[in-house]
């Protein structure tokens, strides 16, 4: 699988996508994504494409009673590809090693019509509206989805 730990190599293309694509909800030069990294409690992804360049990345906060994907992203060059599914999947794979079975939550703009198909595609459901307001304004969706095993693909 191409997705691995972030590693500080790594902060420089977190940083520059977290702006490209996230600052709109999150304020610019907020640089969220290399906050949330430094917290003890979260995991970061990195995926690579096949020349080992990083193509996406998320961040998972993780708690005893549920985890928290603060970001996910992946290069408008290398969208419509599979690797936001694929980081997904790495998402619920790492929340259930770390602490089994447990609800698995994400927040979205109810105007990002494209990101909420691949959650719901994924498996999350649509539960309401966060009680917080993107910077721009923009209503998050909650999405939950139950972190379970995930089947292994017979080889």
């Amino acid at each position: 699988m191409p997705s691995r730990d972030a590693t500080l190599k790594d902060a420089l293309f977190i940083a520059e996508l977290d702006e490209e694509l996230l600052s709109n909800y999150n304020g610019p030069h907020a640089l969220s994504a290399l906050k949330m990294m430094a917290y003890p409690d979260t995991v970061s992804l990195i995926y690579t494409d096949e020349e080992n360049s990083p193509a996406g990345f998320a961040i998972i906060q993780w708690k005893k009673d549920h985890s928290y994907i603060t970001q996910i992203a992946v290069k408008p060059s290398h969208q419509n590809r599979g690797i936001g599914p694929v980081l997904l999947e790495e998402c619920e794979r790492r929340v259930f090693e770390l602490g089994g079975p447990h609800m698995l939550e994400l927040h979205v703009a109810e105007d990002n019509a494209r990101a909420r198909k691949v959650f719901e595609t994924f498996g999350f459901e649509y539960t309401g509206v966060a009680p917080v307001l993107f910077k721009n304004g923009v209503k998050p969706l909650r999405m939950l989805k139950f972190a379970k095993a995930l089947l292994q693909s017979k080889a």
